[in-house]
């Protein structure tokens, strides 16, 4: 995903403190063009010599004759002291040499500003988009929506200023990166580097809501395996579609379920013309999505897996000869092999299915 040009300024919490948040934001963005901004977590307060100490700082002597370009509570030159903006764990730092600094007032009245100043555009973009979803789709929005390539282009043509949606995509997944990371270093520190760590991955595009990146998270797993829940998708874009619906009760019930068909792809031809008719399958009958549609799925998830294997993961529920069929399907859709689950789910008749369609592969 295609970021801003990097514009990063560093901006002490004192500054939002002094100008608000609200008011560096729009003075960053609208005066320098900025697209990132770096703070810290401690929260400031004016003081005496006595007590405090200089800002700016006085750097060993040498820098007493620094004064700031932007005034602090109308003052170049100030002395100040400052507070952790948050309480930390103590339990965290048991035994350890270096402590936190204790938290006082200070934290309390003045440390909710930090975490104000830092997710502020990712929750208001994201709150634009929420606020979009519960009662401002028209049936325009809808038609957007069913003609899109992608889930992307669609919020793209909807939210074209929402930069901050992307930022927080690309926050959670490097969130899901860090988390597999982790778990590859900690299986190598207790001696399991032979085993290997192989995640489940919802399949596009329901993976950017998890903040699972197949390509960021690969370097760090031996393969990766795509579920094909298929009787799980007509649920969830039910569960999708009655949400907006209530919220939207003015759009079209058939253009909105078009739009949801179109943005997951789910391969439901024709694409249902009532909410209802997305249903969970019974188990006499076959699941309602297209072969093509995991085909693509599969196909997304390992273009940006790149080297890393993708297995795909089948689900046994339903009747024998639509679950041969999904499971043919699995087996041409990666050339790695395919995983199944749930042993409960197969009869003896289906396992032999396994074993008719693992012997062609």
């Amino acid at each position: 995903m295609a970021l801003p040009r990097l514009v990063g300024i560093t901006v002490m919490p004192e500054y939002f403190q002094s100008e608000s948040v609200d008011g560096v934001l729009d003075r960053l963005q609208r005066l320098a063009g900025v697209t990132a901004v770096t703070t810290s977590p401690y929260v400031m307060a004016p003081a005496d010599r006595q007590t405090g100490f200089r800002e700016p700082p006085i750097d060993a002597g040498a820098g007493k004759v620094r004064l700031l370009d932007r005034t602090l509570w109308g003052k170049r030159e100030l002395w100040a002291r400052t507070a952790p903006s948050f309480r930390p764990n103590l339990d965290l730092y048991r035994g350890l040499r270096y402590q936190p600094p204790a938290a006082d007032d200070l934290t309390r009245e003045q440390g909710p500003l930090v975490g104000e100043f830092i997710f502020n555009r990712m929750r208001s973009d994201a709150a634009a988009l929420y606020r979009r979803l519960h009662g401002g789709l028209t049936d325009g929005d809808l038609r957007i929506c069913a003609e899109a390539d992608s889930l992307g282009q669609a919020r793209r043509r909807l939210l074209p200023a929402a930069g901050g949606l992307e930022e927080w995509t690309e926050f959670k997944v490097g969130l899901v990166e860090s988390l597999h990371a982790g778990f590859r270093q900690a299986m190598n520190e207790a001696g399991g580097q032979g085993m290997e760590l192989r995640p489940n991955a919802f399949p596009p595009p329901w993976n950017l809501f998890s903040g699972l990146d197949y390509g960021r998270v690969s370097p760090y797993c031996s393969a990766l395996s795509v579920k094909l829940y298929t009787m799980h998708w007509p649920m969830m874009l039910r569960f999708y579609g009655d949400r907006l619906h209530r919220a939207n009760p003015g759009v079209s019930e058939r253009l909105l379920a078009r739009a949801l068909a179109r943005l997951f792809d789910t391969g439901q031809e024709p694409p249902p013309a009532r909410l209802k008719d997305f249903r969970y399958p019974s188990p006499e009958e076959p699941h309602p999505v297209g072969e093509a549609a995991q085909h693509r799925k599969i196909a997304q998830a390992q273009l940006e897996a790149g080297s890393t294997p993708v297995c795909t993961l089948a689900h046994a529920y339903g009747p024998a000869t639509d679950f041969r069929s999904r499971l043919r399907t699995a087996r041409s859709a990666s050339r790695h092999g395919f995983w199944i689950n749930r042993y409960g789910h197969l009869s003896d008749e289906k396992l032999a299915v396994v074993g008719e369609v693992a012997r062609r592969a």
